[in-house]
């Protein structure tokens, strides 16, 4: 079982390959859309079991309302899914649904408001990275649902599927071999000396990574990967035959605190499996997801049959239609909605273009129009969130621009890219300046485009929105056949979203050059150079913490003075809903309520309880 027996595709071969396994999992997430630092130091490997040693239940919650010390109560939610047309398999790109965070068990989860990087540790305990190995220590408590016990096996038969079927996308990248060492060890070996911070989120960390491939259920898959030995081909033919697969209810089976009691048409329960580690911190019975239930089930505040519900677009205004019977709470997300554009287009290569369009980017108009979650631009435009910003721009963030909307300035730099006005209409040579945006029919980037046409409209610049349907619209946007088109962008790690700016498949699509002229970070007077973007983010992945900020400081600076991508908003991730009179959210601290999946998370801890009072 070692993936380095594998001859390792060419690095062409694999950005071909990743973006037809990106396009596969864009259409199922436009199914879903369309429905509605430093270093800790050796001595101390940043891990925090993410509990207190009581239970929690200080909060109107009972300690013990049972034999099992559960009151008989079920957790009622809408399922955002199609039900009838759910399926399990990790690796096909139609398995999103929510509840998969209830039935399978994390590796672990990164604490993202933590100063110094630490995580919370679910299935793997302990790990120790040293040079090109990574050492995983599996907690021996946990059970899978048939009853055998999770081993080290299990993880390591699963990072190797990942590694054929190059989960995460360029994972296989970091790992050249995967060997269980002991009953609950596992050994991997990195194809170089990785920084540690950045290999644990990459191959290790989220609900993304939950622990869902036993063997057996998988059998056929780790068979075929074998018999295809180092050929390319066949190697490409049972990956994709694996991502077309479906894994239905009745033979999935699970390893997490809840087990899939019945899969119906419109509804799924779930129960509490009684020999997860975390069943002594859940006291209620049931969990359940219904296609029949929506928000408006929730606002008449004294409805049997709605408890709470994840929202992706609700803005704080619209909370008061909950009644006080309610209570909420949004948690931490890396990114936001910001404009790809055609760097080699003759308007959109220019810099002053695209700052005149950020400046034309009204963000309360935007988010109004947009009928979206709340969103707002925290700090300078570099394709970092705020509190990336200050982890990684310390003392530099206030030398970087921020582009407010200011269509008098907006003006100023068309005048400064050479162009003319006549008759209220911005000209080049004679012809008017337009540019086009394509569009689908999502609420949020209907309301975006209608905002900055409208703006573009008043200062007499031309933006024409060219509206199509979601599959017309992945297909140009990952083939960069557009101007210039909506797109979220941003990730829990800079790295992730730095390389595929300047490295990977948003280099392709928005055809960014390897080079850029620049200053030194925040002085924009400075001396210019000559500086390999690409090289820079590709690099990230090797270097000490301290060598990585610089890194990805220079790489925001050019964002930044370049405005390569128009950044139009950050974003306040889903938030969570839920009626007060029957549960209480009680975690620990701040990293707790925003670590991946936090309410799956918050529930496994103890933190969000059914109210016994």
């Amino acid at each position: 079982m070692a993936p380095s027996s594998l001859k390792r595709p060419e690095f062409d071969r694999w950005m071909k390959r990743r973006r037809m396994l990106q396009m596969m999992g864009a259409t199922g997430a436009a199914a879903l859309a369309g429905c509605i630092g430093d270093d800790p130091g050796d001595d101390d490997d940043g891990i925090d079991d993410g509990a207190d040693d009581d239970d929690g239940a200080d909060d109107g919650t009972a300690d013990d309302t049972g034999d099992n010390g559960r009151v008989d109560q079920t957790f009622y939610t809408a399922a955002l899914e199609n039900i009838g047309e759910w399926q399990w398999n990790r690796y096909n790109p139609t398995q999103s649904q929510s509840d998969s965070t209830l039935v399978f068990e994390p590796l672990l989860s990164v604490n993202p408001m933590a100063e110094e990087f630490e995580f919370y540790p679910f299935l793997i305990e302990e790990v120790d990275v040293d040079g090109t190995s990574m050492t995983l220590e599996v907690n021996d408590g946990f059970t899978w649902h048939d009853g055998d016990d999770v081993t080290g096996a299990d993880v390591a038969n699963q990072l190797t599927l990942d590694w054929y079927i190059e989960r995460p996308i360029g994972g296989h990248l970091f790992i050249d071999d995967v060997e269980q060492t002991d009953d609950f060890e596992v050994e991997v070996t990195l194809t170089q000396d990785f920084n540690r911070e950045l290999v644990i989120w990459q191959l290790l960390h989220g609900s993304d990574q939950s622990l869902s491939v036993k063997r057996d259920v998988y059998d056929e898959w780790f068979d075929r990967f074998e018999d295809a030995g180092d050929n390319e081909d066949d190697l490409e033919e049972v990956a994709g035959d694996l991502t077309r697969w479906r894994l239905e209810s009745d033979d999935m089976i699970g390893c997490g605190p809840f087990e899939l009691d019945e899969h119906l048409p419109d509804e799924a329960v779930y129960r509490v499996f009684d020999d997860s580690p975390w069943a002594e911190n859940i006291n209620f019975t049931e969990y359940v997801s219904d296609e029949r239930l929506s928000e408006r089930s929730l606002w008449y505040g004294d409805t049997p049959d709605m408890d709470g519900f994840g929202h992706a677009s609700m803005r704080y205004e619209e909370l008061d239609q909950f009644g006080e019977n309610s209570d909420h709470w949004r948690w931490y997300a890396a990114g936001g909605q910001g404009l790809v554009v055609d760097l080699d287009h003759d308007h959109l290569g220019k810099s002053e273009v695209r700052k005149a369009i950020q400046h034309l980017c009204d963000t309360g108009r935007l988010v109004r129009n947009a009928n979206t979650a709340k969103m707002e631009r925290d700090g300078p435009q570099c394709l970092l969130d705020e509190a990336q910003q200050e982890q990684f721009l310390g003392d530099q963030l206030d030398e970087f621009t921020y582009y407010e909307y200011d269509p008098e300035r907006a003006e100023e730099l068309l005048s400064e890219a050479g162009y003319e006005k006549e008759d209220d209409q911005w000209m080049d040579d004679g012809e008017p300046v337009e540019i086009d945006m394509i569009i689908t029919d999502w609420s949020a980037q209907v309301g975006f485009g209608q905002t900055i046409a409208s703006e573009a409209e008043l200062i007499g610049l031309e933006v024409n929105l060219r509206s199509m349907d979601t599959t017309q619209w992945f297909e140009r946007r990952d083939s960069g056949d557009f101007e210039m088109t909506p797109e979220w962008w941003g990730s829990p790690h800079p790295y992730n979203y730095y390389v595929d700016f300047f490295s990977g498949a948003v280099k392709d699509m928005m055809n960014v050059p390897s080079s850029f002229t620049t200053t030194p970070v925040g002085e924009p007077d400075g001396e210019e150079f000559e500086v390999n973007t690409e090289e820079l983010a590709v690099d990230l992945a090797t270097m000490e913490s301290d060598e990585m900020i610089e890194n990805i400081r220079q790489l925001a600076w050019i964002i930044n003075q370049e405005m390569l991508i128009p950044h139009l908003t950050s974003w306040s991730h889903t938030m969570w809903i839920y009626r007060l009179d029957r549960w209480a959210f009680e975690p620990e601290d701040e990293g707790q309520a925003n670590a991946e999946s936090p309410l799956m998370n918050n529930i496994r801890w103890g933190n969000f309880r059914a109210r016994t009072d």
